[in-house]
Formats: structure tokens, sequence, C-alpha cells
């Protein structure tokens, strides 16, 4: 074992064990059509839990898991959208349908093959033709409506030819609603459509996750959103004290004092990425006595690295509000138009981009937060109010 940066599975999970004995039970149930929708705030380990829920179901003869992050779609249009979950869908059922090449294979190889290789299959001619369709089509020649259809009929055609139920993860779904089509973005509308063909399924239950609880919302939290009542919803929280201590202390080669524990959680806020970032800079180290060194020196490097971008694409107001709130420890418009000199209309309408971008979040009436306390520390390193 040892500190990893990658989502924990077997072994390498920590807490969350009751969720996921939840999830397999239910999922696995024939009798309840019920996914689940995880939210939670960034590298908190909505991922983990996704992809251990995978692993226990993986090797069942009735069941087929399918993982796939919206995330790492690139670029992020809907063809190459369509083209990735296929690929995977295909690639995961490939076992249960004899199929001798992988679908990147397919992709490349010519039509004839294709043709040829499906035909072998013990699988209708309309799957057939379907499975064809999403690996050899011209994006510049289909509607996205027709092609979200095809992408999200396709586990529902499989489970049903192979007798499984297909639970179909889709990690970030509500990012779905950026992918461009031409020069603009689908838009919320898409959501609508796939809620509409999937509550005519009857073999694939579909399992999302989402990092920004104002896009999750829109997606199934809210009563107006497409998916509302559809999913089991579970708010994933960071790891307590006692778990983010097991995760030190399981997997570091050193002793380590309570203190030092103590102090990890605090800058962590018990999220896992960062206490697994944190550990790995203590093991590299010789002295372990110097945690506030060690933690300046991750934050500043690695937060570089991590934090940089998504600070960089917002706007000159917006990373002005940020600087303001951890610099000045202020929360609400106008204690932050106060300190930048600002108008609280502007303020307010700058905060609600914020938490579009899942940088903070409203506590309640007039309070604002920084959701990330790491980001928060970064910034509180890198930059000065003025």
């Amino acid at each position: 074992m040892g500190f990893t940066l990658t989502p924990a599975e077997g072994e390498n999970f920590i807490d969350r064990q009751e969720l996921v004995d939840d999830m397999v039970r239910t999922l696995t149930n024939r009798n309840v059509r019920m996914g689940f929708a995880l939210y939670g705030v960034r590298r908190v380990g909505k991922t983990s839990i996704l992809k251990e829920v995978r692993r226990r179901l993986r090797g069942r003869d009735d069941i087929v898991p399918v993982y796939f992050s919206i995330w790492t779609v690139a670029p992020k249009n809907v063809s190459t959208f369509v083209k990735a979950l296929g690929s995977e869908i295909l690639n995961v059922y490939q076992p249960r349908l004899s199929l001798r090449y992988k679908a990147g294979e397919l992709i490349k190889s010519p039509v004839s093959i294709l043709r040829k290789t499906i035909k072998e299959l013990k699988i209708s001619t309309r799957v057939g033709e379907d499975i064809e369709f999403l690996l050899k089509f011209d994006s510049r020649k289909e509607e996205y409506g027709d092609l979200i259809k095809r992408v999200f009929t396709l586990p529902e055609q499989l489970a049903r030819e192979t007798d499984t139920r297909c639970i179909l993860m889709l990690d970030e779904f509500p990012t779905i609603t950026d992918l461009k089509n031409g020069n603009g973005k689908i838009g919320e509308e898409v959501l609508g459509l796939v809620r509409t063909l999937y509550e005519e399924q009857q073999n694939t239950i579909l399992c999302i996750s989402g990092s920004i609880q104002k896009t999750m919302a829109t997606t199934a939290l809210s009563s107006a959103s497409p998916f509302y009542r559809q999913f089991l919803v579970r708010k994933i929280e960071p790891l307590s004290n006692r778990y983010a201590r097991e995760l030190i202390t399981r997997n570091l080669r050193k002793e380590i004092g309570s203190e030092l524990l103590s102090k990890i959680f605090e800058v962590t806020g018990g999220i896992p990425f960062y206490i697994q970032l944190i550990g790995k800079q203590i093991e590299s180290m010789p002295e372990t006595d110097k945690i506030d060194d060690i933690i300046e020196h991750t934050v500043k490097e690695e937060g570089d690295v991590i934090f940089n971008e998504e600070f960089c694409r917002m706007s000159p107001k917006e990373q002005e509000i940020i600087i303001a709130m951890v610099k000045s420890k202020v929360h609400s418009p106008r204690e932050i138009a106060n300190v930048i000199n600002e108008h609280t209309d502007t303020i307010s309408k700058s905060l609600d981009y914020l938490q579009e971008k899942g940088m903070v979040e409203k506590e309640r009436r007039g309070f604002y937060s920084i959701i990330d306390p790491v980001f928060s520390l970064w910034i509180d390193m890198k930059y000065d109010l003025y």
C-alpha cells in the first residue's frame, strides 16, 4: 500500500463502507429501479465510491457495471462524448458479446471488417446497426439529439440482448450540458432528453455524480430538475477525523504524532485527495517534525499545479473577490464590496458565477464561503489583497 493520488479501490478504500454496501444491495435488486446521485466537493472521493461499487459488481453474471467520466472527454463536444461513451460500453460488454476486438480497433478498421465482425455476434440486426453507427458516424451529418439518443439507448439494448442489468455510472454528469455542438453548448435541454430515454428503460440503472451543488440541483436535486426523485441522493462529506487519521497511519511508513495528525486534518478539512498529497510529501521527507514547512511547501508547489489554471479562468473581478474573502475574512456581498470598493449588486452577480464554478457556496442568506480549504490556503500564501 501507500499514498496514491488516484481513486481508491479495494484495500485502499477507507470509510464509506455503509454507503457502498447500500449501493451494491440496491443496484443488484431487480425489484428496485433507483440509481444514486452522489454530490460533494471536488476531490472528496465520489469517483472512488463509484469505482469501488464497480469493483464489487464486476464478476457477477447478471450485472454489468460501466463507469465513465464526462470530465475526461476531450475535446468537449457531443461527437467525442458519444464515441467515447459508446466505446466504453462496448468494451465492458465485449466478453458478453464474444466480441473479438476492442471498440478502438473497430473504429479504425474498414467498414467491411466491422460489418463482418458484427454479423458474427449473436445480436439482433437493429443492435448491430446501432453499434456500426456509433463507431463510424460522421458528426458533420448528424443531429446531436440523435447521437445522444443512440448512445443512451445502447446499454439498454446490450443488457436486453445479454439478459443482464447495466449499471451506467456517469461521473460529473452535469457537465454534459457543457458539451459543444457546433459553436455553442448544448445546454440543459439535453437533461430532459436523457431523462425521457431513461424512463422508458427497464434493464439500465443510471448512477451520477457531481461536484457543484448548483449544477446538481439543476440536474437532480431541485423539484424543477429533470431527474428529480429519480435517484437516491447522497451527499458525500469529507472524512471524519478518525478516518483521516486511519488514511495517514495506514499508509505512512514512519511514526507521526497525534498533534501532527490533527494539523493535517485541520488543513485538509478531511478531503482524501489532500490528505494523500501531504502524506506523500511527508513520506519523502527525512524529518516529520517540521510539519508546517511540509504543508507550506506542498500547498505552494502542488497548489500551483492544481489551482492555477482554474484561478486564471476566473474574471479579474472574481479573482479579486476570492482574494478579499481569504485575506480580509469577509463573507457577505456588502462586506466584500466595502473591501474592494465595488457595488454590492456587482459582487452578488460575481458570487453567483463563482457558485456555478464550484468555488464558493452560499451557506445562509447573505453569507458565502470558499468551498475548498486548501485552495483558500493557497490563495492566502500566494496573493496579496492589493
